[in-house]
């Protein structure tokens, strides 16, 4: 068995890896977790992180975790990190996420041209309000892979985060794309990042409308960012903060 793999950098821990468009607050909610099958543990070497050019349609899921937490761990030292959010975003199904989060219903009330820009604003807010806490939750931590399972057709990697001697469970859901798997959302305990950012957009769509829901987002996208010395609460791992 590797060892766990091991997190480090300054600050509080700030869980929250979820997707989110309507609100800074979106990412909370997921399904239950996962069954426990044997413990197994994601690992990550100095010099020998899993790369996300090595994942391929063939990579499991537990290999694109993997190089997910790779990527969001890469220090601004390193000069690869210019093009982290990248990697990142390359490792995430947005596409899917954001027709998951406004439904069967809600989607089809864009045009394709609308779901188009609804998508790339989708991916902007996860750039500027969760990824960086992402950065610094995982940054310092240790997350431990002990199950995986499936959910319809969602395969969902559970575990632990461990930060100053407490453990936060925590899972990952992943989805079959023409390129391999993605992922879709995060959940902290019992609180599903995709879940909540769709309660949250479909209560948005139907009082403003396809049109108007856009503009929202496009100013919650230009909104300035907190001071980046703030230390945001573990669940804001998920809910993309204030």
């Amino acid at each position: 068995m590797s060892a766990p793999l091991k997190i480090s950098a300054k600050g509080v821990i700030v869980l929250a890896l979820g997707l989110s468009i309507a609100s800074a607050h979106a990412l909370e909610a997921l399904a239950k977790p996962p069954a426990a099958t044997s413990k197994t543990s994601l690992s990550k070497e100095k010099g020998a992180a899993r790369s996300v050019l090595s994942i391929g349609k063939d990579s499991s899921e537990k290999e694109v975790v993997e190089a997910f937490l790779s990527a969001v761990t890469r220090t601004d030292k390193d000069n690869s990190a210019k093009a982290n959010f990248e990697e990142v975003a390359n490792l995430m199904a947005v596409d899917e996420m954001a027709k998951r989060a406004f439904g069967e219903a809600g989607w089809p009330k864009f045009s394709p041209v609308e779901q188009k820009e609804v998508t790339s604003l989708f991916r902007r807010l996860i750039e500027i309000r969760f990824y960086p806490r992402w950065r610094r939750v995982f940054q310092n931590a240790q997350f431990s892979a002990t199950s995986q399972s499936k959910q319809g057709e969602d395969s969902l990697i559970g575990g632990f985060l461990n930060s100053d001697g407490q453990k936060t469970a925590l899972s990952f859901r992943l989805t079959r794309t023409p390129l391999g798997f993605r992922l879709v959302s995060m959940a902290v305990k019992d609180k599903d990042m995709l879940e909540r950012t769709s309660v949250r957009l479909k209560r948005g769509l139907a009082k403003k409308g396809a049109a108007g829901l856009i503009a929202h987002l496009k100013k919650r996208t230009q909104e300035a960012q907190k001071d980046a010395n703030y230390k945001p609460p573990l669940e804001e791992l998920i809910s993309g903060g204030k």
